[in-house]
């Protein structure tokens, strides 16, 4: 089964639920539920798991017991998380943290158990596939009538722009520091390593520009690339590639790690998850006036 290490298996359920391929159910949800409750039963009594039980019958593990606010539906949250099959096979996640509106579009067990924790705190909860993927499941990644578990941390609520810039920035560094990667603080903030000095000519944002790169996510999954090179014009890119080119000269190489503020934004894209700190490798071959 293919690994999902992004934001949009998450930020997917808001276009998954209640979508998707649905024959209709062969029984109903009162009775999938009862026999998603004795499956969760069972692994939890054979794991030595002392789980509370949601009104929801969701069982859930408080690891972590937050000192923060309590988020409630509408509110930006956020996140890391992991999400594991009943046979404990990975599922999909996002380790490093991202932002997510907490919404109805959300999967059911989300907009339930979000609200049981605070910010800070550590959770386990063990879902019936009814308040999940139910019986569409999710393309070749979750099979119909899948139970999940999901580990999740509530890192904070977001209360504005400005205060989601600074903690992407702490992924970042976060992340930086996990991984020994030493950069420079660029005054957009943007923190960056000159893998190769250039020689030539420094473009402005009004430039074609002859590059090749790797776009990736901090996980280390790449979504974008171009290995052969390609012509971009740098007025039509976004803004972390117009801040971090002209500081380059033809011959050079760098990498740069972006707050999603530079990058896609709160919209995303078909590809990138709203609110997604982006990772750029990026060759200047040459500058086309």
């Amino acid at each position: 089964m293919k690994k999902i290490y992004t934001a949009l298996f998450l930020l997917s359920i808001a276009f998954i639920s209640g979508c998707g391929k649905d024959d209709g159910p062969t029984i109903s949800f009162e009775e999938q539920l009862e026999i998603d409750l004795q499956l969760i039963d069972d692994y939890l009594d054979n794991n030595d798991i002392n789980a509370l039980i949601h009104e929801s019958e969701i069982r859930y593990v408080i690891n972590l017991e937050g000192d923060g606010n309590t988020p409630e539906i509408g509110d930006e949250l956020m996140v890391k998380y992991q999400s594991y099959f009943l046979d404990e096979s990975f599922a999909g996640g996002d380790t490093i943290g991202f932002s997510l509106p907490l919404t109805e579009s959300l999967v059911e067990a989300w907009q339930l158990m979000m609200p049981e924790m605070k910010e800070g705190g550590k959770m386990t909860i063990y879902s019936p596939s009814g308040y999940l993927f139910g019986p569409a499941g999710l393309g070749e990644n979750i099979p119909p009538n899948a139970i999940l578990i999901y580990e999740i941390e509530l890192i904070a609520i977001v209360d504005d722009a400005e205060e989601r810039f600074l903690l992407e920035e702490d992924i970042i560094d976060e992340y930086l520091l996990e991984n020994d990667i030493e950069t420079e603080i660029h005054s957009s903030r943007i923190r960056y390593t000159v893998l190769e000095e250039g020689t030539g000519k420094t473009p402005t944002t009004s430039d074609n520009v002859l590059v090749t790169y790797q776009g990736t996510f901090l996980t280390g999954e790449i979504f974008d690339a171009a290995t052969t090179e390609r012509t971009i014009l740098l007025s039509q890119v976004i803004e972390a590639w117009r801040i971090m080119l002209p500081t380059m000269k033809e011959g050079g190489r760098i990498k740069f790690y972006s707050p999603s503020t530079y990058c896609y934004g709160e919209l995303g894209s078909q590809t990138i998850a709203p609110n997604t700190v982006l990772a750029f490798e990026i060759g200047l071959v040459e500058v086309r006036n």
